[in-house]
């Protein structure tokens, strides 16, 4: 299994496997979890008091789910040479989670981020720009600068963007109104003729 294949069955073995879970451990047969026919990449499961692990693990990368009963609480984190790159928790979703070394800014490390964006539907890149980290959005019309020893949510990440894709297009937006009320007429004369070629083909 390639490693972007292997990040999309993880993704969808632990979203399914946590959905299950946070509906009660009493109603949920934990050695499930190891049916590859079900959970694709699951193929570790331990506990302790309190405490229940599963975790997909494939060479350096291990994706690991903790449920705490104190709390009835659920975390993922995705580690890749036992670092924290991504993580996941049921209160506030996803996020991006940058260390306090260089190791975060390496081509290796940007490709598994930009992976688990990819795979989330996000369009987002992570990248580096003289050596510093930054998120780009818009189709890289708009760049976030991001500092090392921080985690960031994309829900936040999201707000951001779009807030920032806003005003880059409030102009043109503006442009069009203006546009449209100046020229009334004109626009209701090309949809009437729009409404009979419409009806001739219908």
């Amino acid at each position: 299994m390639k490693l972007f294949e292997f990040y999309g069955h993880a993704l969808n073995s632990h979203k399914r496997a946590n959905n299950e879970a946070r509906q009660g451990l009493h109603k949920f047969n934990i050695d499930n979890l190891l049916k590859r026919d079900q959970y694709k990449t699951i193929n570790e499961l331990s506990g302790g008091k309190g405490f229940t692990h599963w975790s997909s693990v494939k060479g350096s990368i291990r994706i690991k789910s903790t449920y705490t009963a104190l709390t009835r609480s659920i975390e993922t984190v995705f580690k890749l040479h036992n670092n924290i790159i991504f993580k996941w928790d049921q209160l506030k979703g996803y996020s991006i989670v940058l260390g306090d070394s260089n190791l975060w800014l390496s081509q290796t490390t940007k490709r598994h981020i930009n992976y688990l964006l990819r795979l989330l539907f996000i369009n987002f890149k992570y990248v580096t720009i003289n050596n510093k980290p930054y998120l780009l959005g818009g189709n890289g019309s708009i760049k976030k600068p991001l500092k090392l020893n921080n985690t960031y949510y994309l829900n936040d990440l999201w707000s951001y963007f779009k807030n920032d894709l806003n005003g880059l297009y409030r102009p043109f937006f503006y442009g069009f109104t203006a546009f449209f009320v100046a020229n009334t007429k004109l626009v209701l004369k090309y949809y009437k003729i729009g409404l009979v070629i419409a009806s001739d083909y219908s």
